[in-house]
């Protein structure tokens, strides 16, 4: 997945909805700069991270078929969509996918993913 991650880090550079951070009160001229935080990876689970939900959405879309050409697919039943700082949080959200069933079809399969404001786990159910 890492050619997968630099893709969708390319895309965030340019986007609205990438997440950078920045020291608060630099001491050095190198820590003006900016990092894109983009995506973390362990083994076979993953964290993207994204500031709106467009750039969660496209971030997805590509991961995902970047992900079925080697013929991999996201576990649904243990995604979990995290939200911070949104006072209106809905139960599910709708991610877009690839249809396994036919992998070569380009038009978004939607997913509907469970959504937690309250903390991360990587146990099965996503809860």
């Amino acid at each position: 997945m890492s050619m997968g991650n630099h893709w969708i880090a390319d895309f965030l550079a340019t986007s609205d909805g990438a997440l950078q951070s920045r020291k608060q009160q630099p001491h050095l001229p190198a820590d003006t700069s900016t990092i894109l935080v983009t995506m973390a990876e362990a083994t076979d689970d993953s964290l993207i991270f994204t500031t709106t939900p467009e750039a969660l959405r496209q971030s997805m879309w590509m991961g995902e078929r970047f992900q079925s050409v080697y013929g991999w697919e996201t576990n649904w039943d243990k995604s979990l969509l995290f939200i911070r700082n949104v006072t209106a949080i809905p139960r599910l959200f709708d991610i877009p996918s690839v249809n396994q069933n036919d992998p070569q079809d380009a038009t978004p399969f939607p997913r509907s993913v469970a959504v937690s404001s309250g903390h991360l786990s990587f146990s099965a159910g996503g809860q």
